[in-house]
């Protein structure tokens, strides 16, 4: 597996307007013809022989780095782990905490962000707003 930074819009659009991954986040999500991401936003894919698999969304927002994964359907179970540890490395801001907010009725995502170590941070009405301090993935995405 090959993780890199992107800025290609099509690469980027293969996952996310993949039917499965834009019905789950469809209401944050714009038209495909429209999407133009703008503001301070780091892409970082996973690639399995030369296909996109994958792809670790870093973005600043009110001082704090959030991430969010999105893993293509068919390599879930083979990849998102170690896709997981690697993109962590691309952390945007050096000696910053990452966050990562997750609705409360997504269990398995906050207990797969859990098994890297996030904590909650803070518990919102439908949401669960999960921290990973820095000396954490560091060792994390270099030892695991």
């Amino acid at each position: 597996m090959q993780v890199v930074e992107i800025n290609d819009l099509n690469e980027i659009k293969k996952v996310l307007y993949h039917p499965d991954i834009r019905d789950k986040i469809g209401g944050d999500l714009i038209s495909e013809e429209d999407f133009n991401p703008i503001g301070d936003i780091q892409w970082v894919a996973g690639y399995v022989n030369s296909e996109i698999i994958g792809l670790m969304v870093y973005n600043l927002h009110n001082g704090k780095v959030y991430c969010h994964i999105q893993m293509l359907p068919e390599y879930r179970h083979k990849y998102t782990i170690k896709f997981m540890r690697m993109a962590l490395k691309f952390g945007k801001v050096k000696n910053a905490s990452i966050y990562a907010e997750i609705s409360k009725d997504l269990t398995g995502m906050i207990a797969f962000a859990k098994s890297f170590n996030f904590k909650i941070y803070r518990e919102f009405s439908k949401s669960l707003l999960l921290r990973l301090n820095y000396a954490d993935y560091r060792s994390i995405s270099s030892s695991r």
